[in-house]
């Protein structure tokens, strides 16, 4: 593995940072700390935020090969998949991704970004609470729930397994945390503390990663 210099994030709205006021998000987050490890010269990693609110692994599939091959530059690259959370959700009773079809997309997409010379991380589903996303506040036809949210991460983290790649999984760090303090304010996006525990789970984990790549 080469040392790892660039780093790609295809998320949605959760990876666009929603309701953490305060930090902007877990990969802003990152995007800070690799900055003052810059300022120090201590690393020169680049954080590439990709992510799309709203978007599924449909819409990845269709725009990552663009996306990286436009940005692609001759050092190690090291590309996070946080998606998930979108596919499962049900609207009008008719499910965005059926299982099958995000297993089939997942595997597309690990076979990109490995074609395009990239590491790749997925990271699991985070939680949700089901009375405030069934429906949600935003929009009464749409319905996510924890059992599919699980059903989902075990996809992910099945393809992941077969492929080879890095998996994360962020449900028990969040799951645990929310049984003493509010996490989901909404019922699916993590506030400034949700944010905190999904960077933290992140970046220990890039850690070992990045000191496999030197």
């Amino acid at each position: 593995m080469s040392k790892i210099d660039r780093i790609f994030i295809f998320g949605d709205s959760i990876g666009q940072g929603f309701y953490d006021e305060k930090n902007g998000g877990w990969v802003q987050q990152l995007q800070r700390y690799f900055f003052k490890e810059a300022i120090e010269e201590k690393s020169d990693v680049n954080i590439i935020n990709l992510s799309v609110s709203g978007h599924s692994s449909t819409e990845v599939l269709a725009r990552i090969h663009f996306e990286i091959s436009n940005r692609i530059r001759p050092v190690g690259m090291l590309t996070i998949l946080a998606i998930g959370v979108n596919d499962s959700y049900e609207k009008h009773g008719i499910k965005r991704t059926p299982p099958e079809k995000l297993n089939e997309n997942i595997n597309q997409i690990i076979q990109e970004v490995k074609a395009l010379g990239s590491e790749l991380l997925i990271l699991g589903c985070t939680p949700c609470v089901n009375d405030r996303v069934q429906p949600t506040s935003w929009n009464s036809a749409l319905w996510y729930d924890t059992a599919d949210l699980r059903k989902y991460e075990s996809i992910l983290q099945r393809c992941a397994a077969d492929a080879d790649v890095e998996f994360l999984p962020l449900w028990e760090a969040l799951n645990s945390k929310m049984q003493d303090e509010e996490l989901m304010p909404d019922g699916i996006h993590p506030n400034t503390t949700g944010h905190e525990i999904i960077y933290n789970e992140v970046s220990r984990k890039l850690r070992v990663i990045m000191e496999t790549s030197r």
